[in-house]
């Protein structure tokens, strides 16, 4: 026996083409009373199997039956659709709409399932942030990328000029080289503790917030 696959009465009527009040009065009329299961269709009982295959014996694609195009066109620009970003679609017209998903219904529910999508990448983000795995754009700008550009630019500008005369003065007063590479060394040394000291009290400030 075949096993039960049960749909609700709207997206049984999606399937065969036709509106839910066909469904419903299929159901009165006794061609799917036998198919009813509490509120939903056994989409696998005879009776909806033989009613499935009637109306689409019946009624053409719904993509060429609209006039807007096979199939596996229809298929294949949702299919494209869906590894793009859904704000490509907003200023699509109800023909452009329909040529691709064939029928409104089709079009909601793609639609709901890239909300759905949308939802559950959310919620990934926000527990990711939560638990410390995520940091944002900004704290890293502010944290680190900003400290590492200002002493940059200090290092290059004041720092290398003052280190460069300053060597320059040892050396004509016959300072040893190791002298001049300590000196440099300690000089380099406070442009980056200044640089971390920087990025720690960004890290602190943007914490609070």
């Amino acid at each position: 026996m075949t096993e039960p696959i049960l749909v609700s009465k709207r997206e049984f009527a999606r399937r065969a083409g036709v509106k839910p009040p066909s469904i419903s009065q299929a159901i009165r009329g006794k061609l799917l009373k036998e198919a009813l299961v509490g509120k939903k269709i056994n989409i696998n009982h005879p009776d909806a199997v033989a009613y499935l295959a009637k109306k689409k014996r019946g009624v053409p694609n719904p993509a060429g039956a609209l006039g807007m195009g096979k199939a596996p066109e229809a298929q294949a620009a949702r299919d494209s659709l869906e590894k793009t970003d859904i704000k490509k679609i907003l200023d699509l017209s109800l023909r452009e709409i329909l040529r691709t998903f064939g029928t409104k219904q089709q079009f909601r529910d793609w639609v709901d399932l890239i909300k759905s999508l949308e939802i559950i990448h959310e919620k990934r983000l926000k527990n990711a942030k939560a638990e410390g795995e995520l940091v944002s754009r900004d704290l890293i700008k502010k944290g680190v990328i900003d400290p590492l550009d200002n002493m940059h630019k200090r290092l290059l500008a004041d720092g290398a000029r003052t280190i460069a005369r300053q060597v320059h003065n040892m050396s004509l007063a016959g300072r040893a080289v190791e002298d001049c590479e300590k000196y440099v060394g300690e000089r380099l040394t406070s442009f980056i503790q200044s640089a971390k000291v920087q990025a720690k009290k960004n890290l602190r400030e943007a914490g609070r917030k």
